[in-house]
């Protein structure tokens, strides 16, 4: 599961469109989405066509502890996309989660909970560097930063980033970022200017520019994905493109995971297996992934087998299956130490040499 947050303190530079859009290709392309709509405002809420007045339950509730984030997803609301709703009650975040311990990970410890699997959970930030975006990145593996063409969204960039490097050094998080270009005409000369200056501050940027087109303003106010409102428009081809270019980064150099003893590792990460039932529901969590089920885990089709496949650095890992929402060890594997919830979890050593890792 890959959770990627879209975020730029600047507003009006593509956050809600990126995220909606994004989600909605990625569905179309069989992957199972998420969107989470973190902005008090829920633009993202009501450019799928969910007015927050009628959804019983938003992201509100889930942050105050009083709604279990499953009720609060709506299901399906596009083929394969699900919505956590916003509203505008989550502007009081800030006074009603002051002085609660572990603030800043509300939300990660909500995606905790979460019984289905999805491939990608996708969060539309708020324009702000507070707590809610706090939580965003501090959930999340990487994050889209849509640039438009003014200096302010450089400006907002440099800010981001020295949000990202204090999770790095205080809370032990590394937060992949990229820039995705919006607006961008490049025929202009400003344009070269502004890119020449954006790549002065960072250089890892999407090459797919989101082109500047009214059927994405449409869109939204249909309350539709651009591709469900126009297919054959700019905007939708340019979100076929990004869809491709974030789908690619999905791990391709995975070969046929080996039939010996599990868990094995090779030189690209550790192999998972175990036997595959009809209809059963399986993830994997550890402290490779804080425990949010498949969070940084590929799952990889087979018709035995259920086979996961997790890139960690050589250490001490403890770990557990998910079946069907209920935890339990890995019983291929001898090597238990108590859970400090309850029960036991699974031991995994990863040791420098891939040829000589064994489960200890």
């Amino acid at each position: 599961m890959r959770i990627i947050a879209v975020t730029n303190q600047k507003g009006g530079c593509g956050k809600t469109t990126a995220a909606v859009n994004l989600s909605a290709v990625l569905a179309a392309r069989g992957r199972r989405v998420l969107l989470i709509d973190l902005d008090p405002q829920a633009h993202a809420t009501v450019a799928l066509g969910l007015p927050p007045d009628d959804c019983p339950a938003t992201m509100h509730e889930v942050l105050r502890g009083t709604v279990p984030i499953h009720e609060a997803i709506r299901h399906n609301h596009f083929p394969g996309l699900d919505v956590l709703p916003s509203s505008i009650p989550l502007a009081t975040a800030e006074q009603f989660l002051s002085g609660v311990p572990g603030k800043e990970r509300r939300l990660l410890e909500s995606l905790r909970r979460i019984p289905k699997r999805y491939d990608y959970v996708v969060v539309d930030s708020p324009p702000s560097l507070g707590l809610l975006t706090f939580n965003a990145l501090r959930a999340a593996d990487e994050a889209i930063v849509p640039i438009d063409p003014s200096f302010l969204s450089i400006h907002g960039l440099g800010h981001l980033l020295e949000m990202v490097e204090l999770l790095r050094r205080e809370g032990r998080h590394a937060l992949s970022l990229k820039v995705l270009l919006v607006m961008l005409d490049l025929r202009t000369r400003f344009a070269h200017e502004f890119l020449r200056h954006l790549e002065s501050e960072m250089k890892a940027r999407y090459q797919t520019i989101i082109r500047h087109t009214v059927r994405l303003r449409e869109a939204a106010a249909c309350g539709k994905p651009v591709t469900s409102h126009a297919p054959r428009s700019i905007g939708a081809e340019d979100f076929e493109h990004l869809a491709d270019e974030v789908i690619a980064e999905e791990l391709s150099a995975i070969r046929e995971c080996p039939l010996g003893e599990e868990p094995f590792q090779t030189a690209e990460g550790v192999f998972f297996w175990r036997p595959r039932s009809d209809g059963e529901e399986v993830t994997l969590v550890g402290d490779f992934n804080e425990w949010v089920p498949d969070r940084r885990v590929v799952s990889i089709p087979d018709a035995q087998r259920t086979i996961k496949f997790v890139q960690v650095p050589p250490g001490r890992y403890r770990y557990r299956w998910v079946i069907d929402g209920i935890w339990v060890e890995d019983s291929s594997n001898p090597t238990l130490v108590p859970s400090t919830m309850e029960g036991f979890d699974s031991v995994l050593e990863v040791e420098e040499r891939p040829q000589l890792a064994h489960v200890t």
